[in-house]
């Protein structure tokens, strides 16, 4: 009853939605940091699909635009033209996210405790795999719940965040430093 004198508010309601929307506050400035703290100043002209030799851990390259996701690796790189628009220039290839995004898991197919990342996940394992998180801007939602799924299953993760119409470049090597 204090704290509804105090902030001056009429009903238990209001008082219960005061404490939630605080509490939904600090859980974002949370993952905020989470992610701040994770990620590197450099800036990153290219994503590697390759294994990284200083840790010799193969990258999962999880794609999330518009509220929806797409995983690949070196083994399956045919799937990219599926869900991607994709030009070669050199040793490298851009790609660009088709309309639509058809074939791309949505939020609510992640949500599910069985799903396709999560049978992904399982039969890699962490201790020989990292994740590349590739975000567009309109996806953090589906990023943030990507990372919490991988990091439960004890994944190192990377991000790398583009702008709305941004293509991805590709290294083709199949190892890398950096």
């Amino acid at each position: 009853m204090a704290r509804r004198r105090y902030k001056n508010l009429s009903t238990d309601m209001d008082s219960f939605l005061d404490i939630m929307f605080n509490v939904v506050g600090i859980m974002v400035l949370i993952v905020a940091f989470a992610a701040i703290a994770s990620t590197t100043t450099r800036q990153i002209t290219r994503v590697e699909i390759g294994v990284k030799q200083e840790t010799g851990k193969e990258q999962i390259n999880i794609i999330c635009c518009g509220n929806r996701a797409v995983y690949f690796d070196r083994k399956n790189t045919d799937d990219m033209e599926k869900y991607f628009s994709v030009r070669l220039e050199g040793h490298s290839m851009l790609l660009t996210p088709k309309k639509g995004l058809q074939g791309w898991m949505t939020f609510k197919e992640i949500s599910q405790d069985k799903n396709r990342f999560t049978s992904l996940l399982d039969k890699k394992g962490g201790e020989n795999h990292g994740i590349s998180l590739l975000i567009y801007q309109n996806s953090f939602a589906i990023a943030s719940r990507l990372e919490s799924i991988g990091r439960k299953r004890e994944y190192n993760f990377r991000h790398v965040f583009l702008g709305m119409h941004e293509p991805l470049e590709f290294s083709r090597q199949k190892a890398y430093h950096g």
